[in-house]
């Protein structure tokens, strides 16, 4: 069976803990959302240029868990988001990356008490 293409805009937000993948084709959006269980694998010589990570994720879908694996795979700077159900291989959904962005989250310093020091006396 050959791979159907699809021409979709998709935005897939990945962080620590979770996935958010929001698609629109024809005009209809649908969003699915998981967790990440565990980080199977991660090897970049470099990062979206040249390497692989393998997540191991719980996607909820129509009310249903389903246990997958989410492949970030990038050669010569050509990046794919690989799906496939954790024991089902033979169907995947793959999407080729022409736009990403990269954004780091900064949390907000703490204010801390500043701490007061006591000055020994010198004895003369």
């Amino acid at each position: 069976m050959q791979a159907e293409e699809l021409a979709m805009e998709t935005v897939i937000t990945i962080d620590s803990a979770k996935l958010v993948l929001t698609g629109s084709f024809k005009g209809e959006t649908e969003t699915l959302e998981g967790d990440i269980v565990e980080i199977v694998s991660c090897e970049w010589s470099e990062y979206l240029k040249n390497g692989k990570t393998e997540y191991r994720i719980v996607v909820d879908k129509d009310g249903q868990s389903m246990k997958s694996i989410m492949i970030l795979e990038s050669e010569n700077g050509n990046t794919t988001i690989t799906f496939f159900e954790e024991d089902k291989d033979d169907s995947k959904l793959q999407f080729v990356i022409h736009e990403y962005t990269v954004t780091e989250i900064i949390k907000p310093a703490t204010n801390k008490p500043e701490q007061k020091t006591k000055k020994q006396k010198r004895k003369s």
